[in-house]
């Protein structure tokens, strides 16, 4: 127990300075040295996986690139050994230069392999001991010079007679494919050579970044884009004891390390093979990763001491604000707030200082706003008493007139005054309603019987000249709870305002419609409508509940019980356009959970 309240104490009465760095160093830095060394060991694995996985695509890549060529000078090859024509030339003693020319066009086909087979051969040559036809390509005299190169003896050594070789020129080795020609009797005639264009192979190899050569037999290198020298044999004798077409070794040799990767091919008429290796000194590979750790550590270091230095300076500044901060609540708390100064800034201190400011500000209103407070319950104590006093009236007064009209229907009825009784009649039920209505919820349906007594008084009123329709949606729920005289005041407003002043045929239709949340009524008519101006005075009215006059007071008081009962998104909406008409929209929810009855 004593350890433990030895360490909260510790955590109490350390500064914010030393704490920030104690966090940086359990929490950043300790953590970022383990993650640099793992990733920096990570880094040298990756680099030699990636070294290994370049190097068997650069080999797979440029060992490709020749295997495509080598089938086109076979087939050539073969194609040339099968030509009775080219072995009929060859064996024939021509006197006449004429009669030999005439002999040659039948071998245009021939001359025009090079060009046609300019992407992979880029000689071809035909060796024969008729020295007449030498005089053009593709002949040439098959001399003892020829006979004594190396390639025309490997090439009479061999299997099927077929040697894929190399023949030297100016320091440069040229890859090429020589057979015997022989006639149908099997007689040695000659002998074709076709020369491969590895330009192209020899491109990429010198442009690659990795040591890289094209071996022939595992032995001879005959493309390479570096200089190989007699300390490089091993390597050879390596590959040469490997019996895999393709592999990545790893080479030790005293103190060296290599990474070796080859792949063997072989052409398909003959005995040799041709191999592609790439490989490259350990030692390279852990240089760049050495340099690759120095820069890295140097940026750590860097970034360290440039975020220390940071730390101490926040936390210096952020320290000060603090002090500051304790000053002005001082103030505060002493009740001195003519000497507080303000904190500028969006951080947590200038936010912790408007709220001391807010704070300030609502204990000087608290002060001044309770004698208001107390003067405003007067006032409402007041007004409530009004109010209750005029609905006490408001009652008195439809008592005596409901009375006075039902004695008016009797007396219609004895006299016989149908149209008298009737009107009496619906009027005294309007009267009734009002009676009965004070701030309890009623059923659609009562609101929709109220206004069509309403209507069927008009109508004794006006005749045919005001011609009033109601339309109830069927799918409507006349049996919905609603606020009371929610229709009636715009019905009466329409034949007021609209309607009575025209002389024309007016005409006033009630639609009563819902969606899937809302209930719609539109009390639409045709009559004189209002100025644009009046419009936008009724609209404003509508939307911020001031005080209306006279005119708007019902269509007010309406428009703010349906926004107070059910929200901001329903109401009252008003269209109109002098002389057309006005429509009326009123809106409230279709389903509503009431907390009670009272409106």
């Amino acid at each position: 127990m004593k350890k433990k309240r030895k360490r909260l104490h510790f955590e109490k009465n350390i500064r914010l300075r030393e704490r920030m760095l104690l966090i940086y160093i359990i929490g950043g830095i300790i953590p970022f040295m383990g993650i640099s060394l793992y990733t920096s060991n990570q880094i040298g694995a990756d680099m030699v996986n990636a070294s290994r996985t370049s190097q068997q695509e650069r080999v797979s890549l440029l060992a490709s690139e020749i295997s495509r060529e080598i089938p086109t000078a076979e087939r050539l090859v073969e194609k040339l050994c099968e030509d009775k024509d080219l072995q009929r030339i060859i064996q024939t003693k021509y006197e006449e230069e004429n009669e030999l020319k005439k002999e040659y066009s039948k071998l245009e086909e021939i001359k025009t392999y090079p060009s046609d087979y300019a992407e992979s051969i880029s000689d071809l040559t035909i060796y024969v001991a008729n020295r007449v036809i030498c005089y053009e390509k593709p002949f040439a005299y098959l001399s003892a010079d020829v006979m004594a190169a190396s390639w025309y003896k490997a090439t009479c050594q061999s299997i099927q007679n077929t040697y894929w070789g190399y023949k030297e020129e100016e320091g440069k080795k040229y890859i090429q494919l020589s057979r015997i020609l022989e006639n149908e009797g099997g007689e040695q005639i000659g002998v074709v050579v076709i020369q491969l264009n590895s330009n192209r192979l020899e491109k990429q190899i010198q442009k690659g970044s990795m040591n890289t050569m094209l071996l022939l037999n595992d032995q001879d290198v005959i493309i390479s884009n570096f200089e190989f020298n007699p300390g490089n044999r091993f390597l050879l004798e390596k590959i040469q004891t490997a019996s895999q077409k393709s592999k990545t070794l790893d080479i030790n040799r005293r103190v060296d390390e290599y990474l070796l990767t080859y792949q063997r091919f072989y052409p398909s008429v003959s005995d040799s093979n041709f191999t592609m290796v790439c490989f490259q000194d350990y030692q390279q590979i852990k240089g760049q990763l050495n340099r690759i750790r120095l820069n890295t550590y140097f940026i750590i270091t860097i970034s360290l001491l440039v975020s220390v230095l940071m730390i101490i300076g926040f936390s210096n500044a952020f320290g000060a604000r603090l002090q500051t901060l304790r000053r002005q609540m001082h103030l505060v708390a002493n009740g001195r707030y003519e000497e507080v100064e303000p904190i500028a800034g969006n951080d947590e201190v200038a936010e912790i200082y408007r709220e001391v400011e807010k704070m300030m500000a609502d204990i000087q209103d608290l002060t001044s706003n309770m004698v208001e407070e107390k003067v405003q319950k007067e006032k409402l104590h007041t007004r409530q008493k009004e109010v209750e006093f005029k609905m006490l009236a408001s009652q008195i007064n439809p008592h005596f007139l409901y009375n006075t009209l039902e004695t008016i229907r009797m007396k219609a009825r004895v006299n016989e005054q149908k149209e008298i009784e009737d009107l009496v009649k619906m009027l005294a039920k309007i009267m009734r309603r009002n009676i009965q209505v004070s701030n309890q919820m009623v059923s659609l349906k009562s609101e929709i019987e109220l206004t069509e007594n309403y209507l069927k008084i008009q109508d004794y009123r006006f005749g045919d000249r005001i011609v009033s329709r109601m339309i109830v949606d069927p799918e409507v729920d006349l049996e919905m709870e609603v606020m009371p005289l929610i229709i009636q005041p715009f019905v009466e407003n329409a034949f007021v305002h609209g309607l009575e002043a025209m002389s024309e045929r007016g005409e006033l239709t009630i639609e009563i419609t819902q969606n899937p949340t809302d209930v719609i009524i539109r009390i639409i008519d045709n009559g004189v409508g209002m100025p644009y101006y009046k419009l936008g005075d009724l609209r404003h009215i509508l939307n911020t509940g001031e005080n209306a006059d006279q005119t708007h007071i019902g269509i007010n008081n309406v428009n703010q019980r349906l926004k107070i009962q059910y929200g901001e998104d329903y109401g009252v909406r008003i269209d109109s356009r002098e002389h057309v008409g006005t429509t009326i929209e009123i809106h409230f929810p279709k389903n509503h959970n009431f907390s009670g009855k009272n409106v």
